[in-house]
């Protein structure tokens, strides 16, 4: 006879566990497919064209639907097979992000983050020294037999901003002459430091100049960096504020509504920042997103075309379709009268702060070089102005601010040196300027702000608006 302590070791388990045991395996195969949604959208095997919430939405979704579901033969096992790929992908990741990230990522993928007390701008890493071969944002993986290897030195100061970190301490407590503001392009993207503008604007020229550019920034991220900035930096009648603007993106970026900073930090942001930062850096993504790009269907984004000689020059498509923009096309766009507005900001910001604003334009590489576009075997001197520095120009002359469309400038100064040597004033593989543009853009910008222009084509440039449209 059995005890009441004892069975038998046939005894039927309690229905009770056996759904209990069921329930379980439903979310656990629910949770390992729904999952699957988030990390591949992390890694881009997705593609990003919706926010986080309704991809986590799906996940619920897809976790729930499983797990409501009588589970069928073999879908544990297809669970565990995505369950050990997921964890494959991520270990993967991991271990190549310190063997690999410094040969395929630059300085704005290592080290930009959104910056948290405002996120719709953003910084790059305090305190970031990068010493690494680099080649041109137009090159990619696909292109690789295009590329322009350079080496590139990379500094930032306590701020996140391109700039000497000694340099910016032995000045903290003195006036700048000069704060650069712009883009990529007031940045010097691609070019080693000591061989910027910016640089060279200050050694070379002998002005403090403080760069406060941010590489993607629109005009009005540029305003909201400089109002944040203004006092840190001493703004005052000693200071110059060059706002170079770009005529390939400055119209398109994105441009916020209101005009003042909103300056908020909590601990709940700088977590859902750091997981962005943290995302961006993957290698696979960077991977994939690269190879989205060279296969779009909207075509190829980059473009390539023969210099005479047979060497390769690169373009970016966008940068095409907007410099080739009408002034009235300009005026239709639907940023127009956002950027209209940042501008008319800028002067009371400035009269208010008692400091002096002059505004250059920039023009793409893909205007300076249109020849090249064309399929012309030589030089043509296309000095029109595009839509954007039209509209930019006429602005700038209500608000009385100096203005200087770089255009006619740099398709001479291109044109001159091409024929001469067969030299670039941009990189080959890269929307940036190189060392002899950045080189010949200080010695135009030094004769901008002096108002001693070297010759007569100079100072057209900076007194007469084109009236072609």
């Amino acid at each position: 006879m059995l005890h009441k302590s004892e069975a038998p070791n046939n005894a039927a388990v309690p229905r009770g566990g056996h759904e209990t045991s069921s329930v379980v395996k439903r979310l656990l195969i629910g949770t390992t497919f729904g999952i699957t949604v988030p990390v591949l959208y992390f890694y881009s095997l997705i593609p990003n064209v919706m926010s986080t919430t309704y991809v986590l939405l799906i996940a619920v979704s897809v976790s729930g639907g499983i797990a409501l579901l009588r589970p069928r033969p073999g879908l544990a096992k297809a669970a565990a097979g995505v369950a050990s790929c997921l964890l494959s992908l991520i270990v993967m990741d991991l271990a190549l992000r310190p063997a690999i990230n410094r040969q395929l990522l630059g300085p704005r993928e290592m080290y930009m983050y959104y910056w948290p007390p405002m996120p719709t701008l953003w910084r790059y890493g305090t305190h970031v020294t990068f010493h690494q071969i680099i080649s041109g944002d137009l090159a990619g993986t696909s292109r690789q037999h295009y590329e322009e290897k350079r080496l590139l030195d990379f500094e930032t100061d306590a701020f996140g901003f391109r700039n000497c970190p000694r340099q910016v301490e032995g000045e903290h407590d003195k006036n700048y002459d000069l704060i650069l503001l712009g883009d990529s392009v007031g940045v010097g993207v691609g070019t080693t430091q000591e061989k910027t503008w910016g640089t060279l604007l200050s050694r070379k020229y002998g002005l403090r100049t403080y760069n406060l550019s941010m590489p993607g920034s629109s005009p009005w991220h540029e305003l909201m960096n400089l109002k944040i900035a203004c006092q840190r930096l001493h703004c005052g009648s000693q200071t110059i504020v060059l706002w170079v603007m770009f005529a390939g993106n400055d119209l398109s970026d994105e441009y916020g509504d209101e005009l003042e900073p909103s300056l908020v930090d909590n601990p709940v942001r700088r977590l859902r920042i750091a997981a962005k930062t943290f995302r961006n850096m993957s290698p696979i993504r960077n991977l994939v997103e690269r190879v989205r790009q060279f296969y779009d269907p909207n075509g190829p984004q980059v473009i390539v075309k023969d210099l005479p000689g047979g060497k390769k020059l690169l373009f970016r498509k966008r940068y095409v379709d907007e410099t080739r923009l009408t002034y009235d096309q300009v005026r239709q766009h639907p940023h127009y009268p956002k950027l209209m507005a940042v501008l008319d900001e800028m002067k009371r910001f400035a009269d208010t702060e008692h400091f002096s604003v002059y505004v250059m334009v920039v023009p793409a590489k893909e205007e300076v070089y249109r020849w090249v576009l064309d399929g012309a075997s030589a030089p043509v001197a296309n000095t029109q102005a595009s839509g954007f520095a039209r509209a930019v120009g006429e602005r700038c002359r209500l608000e009385g601010f100096p203005f200087l469309d770089m255009k006619p400038l740099l398709v001479a100064e291109a044109n001159r040196l091409f024929m001469q040597s067969g030299r670039l004033l941009w990189w080959a593989d890269d929307t940036h300027w190189n060392e002899i543009g950045h080189e010949y853009a200080a010695s135009v910008t030094h004769d901008f702000l002096s108002s001693t222009p070297k010759s007569l084509s100079t100072a057209q440039a900076w007194t007469a608006l084109p009236t072609t449209k």
